[in-house]
């Protein structure tokens, strides 16, 4: 998660995504491996690896009246509403591996849900992500099949 102006030092999603990613590092599954994906495509034997980031806001705040600011506007309100709809099933469990309670969980989501909801087109709180695509293309006629796990 990122701002594109600091949040505010209280701030319930910045709170969520920083426990959020300790969890989910504690839990062995990282939320945050994104940095490695391209190298690891690679290190187990994709070929012609590529890998491109786009912008994706949480909420209607980009601004303008452009094509382009329109899209991201409409594209940010379903990345929040998908964010909202997946908050509490992301959170609970998740949180559960570094010692909280579900009852505190749902205090946190119910911060998180009401900062949200509170981002309008021109607002000063600015949460986005940068989506990472990769992708490569499995070898070809090169022996064994290094993406076959049974091989």
């Amino acid at each position: 998660m990122k701002w594109v102006t600091p949040p505010p030092p209280d701030c319930a999603f910045v709170k969520w995504n920083q426990l959020s990613v300790e969890a989910s590092n504690a839990g062995g599954r990282a939320w945050n491996n994104v940095q490695h994906y391209s190298r690891w495509f690679s290190e187990v034997g994709f070929e012609d690896v590529h890998e491109e980031t786009f912008f994706l806001a949480n909420g209607p705040w980009p601004e303008g009246e452009t094509d382009e600011a329109k899209v991201q506007r409409m594209v940010g309100i379903w990345q929040r509403e998908n964010l909202l709809e997946g908050l509490e099933g992301m959170t609970v469990k998740n949180l559960a591996r570094i010692g909280w309670e579900p009852e505190e969980s749902k205090v946190l989501i119910a911060q998180v849900r009401e900062e949200l909801n509170a981002i309008t087109p021109g607002s000063s709180y600015k949460p986005y992500n940068d989506v990472v695509s990769v992708w490569g293309r499995k070898p070809l006629g090169k022996g064994k099949d290094v993406m076959d796990e049974s091989a």
